[in-house]
């Protein structure tokens, strides 16, 4: 018997979780809500800046707040997983640099434009289309458009 076609937003999702993308996109979900778990004051004074390897990376304006930022690396832990239950974030480093205010401040990592020549094909353009979380969405294209620039470069293999 042949098997029955599955929607691609249900294909994307498992192919997300089994390479625990779903994870390591959830953990980007800390850029949105930043200011809500550190609060107004810490937030004008640093911004996460990546997420690798579970670690978040957090640029701080001045070496009195990263001094006392780190003291209170352990309770910022503990808010960012009851707010973002599912990041797996094990560790916050802090070096100093420029704090974007935050009308300025992009509103998820990455490139805000899409990288020279790269498109994606109708068919990524509608599988993008059924998945409803709009930072997923948006993540999960960013990741398809680098993923064509590198192939078109040669880089993907």
């Amino acid at each position: 018997m042949a098997k029955r076609p599955h929607k691609i937003g249900t294909v994307l999702r498992r192919t997300l979780r089994r390479m625990e993308l779903d994870i390591r996109l959830e953990g980007y979900r800390v850029w949105h809500l930043w200011d809500d778990i550190v609060g107004e004051k810490i937030a004008r004074r640093a911004q996460p800046e990546r997420l690798r390897n579970q670690i978040l990376f957090v640029k701080v304006s001045n070496s009195t707040w990263m001094q006392q930022l780190q003291t209170m690396k352990p309770m910022l832990l503990e808010k960012i997983h009851e707010t973002v239950k599912e990041a797996r974030i094990t560790d916050i480093r802090f070096s100093l640099g420029e704090i974007i205010p935050p009308a300025q401040a992009p509103s998820t990592p990455g490139p805000e434009v899409e990288p020279e020549g790269a498109r994606l094909s109708a068919g990524m353009e509608a599988c993008l289309e059924q998945i409803e979380d709009r930072e997923l969405k948006t993540l999960v294209r960013s990741i398809m458009l680098k993923e064509a620039a590198k192939s078109m470069k040669g880089e993907g293999d």
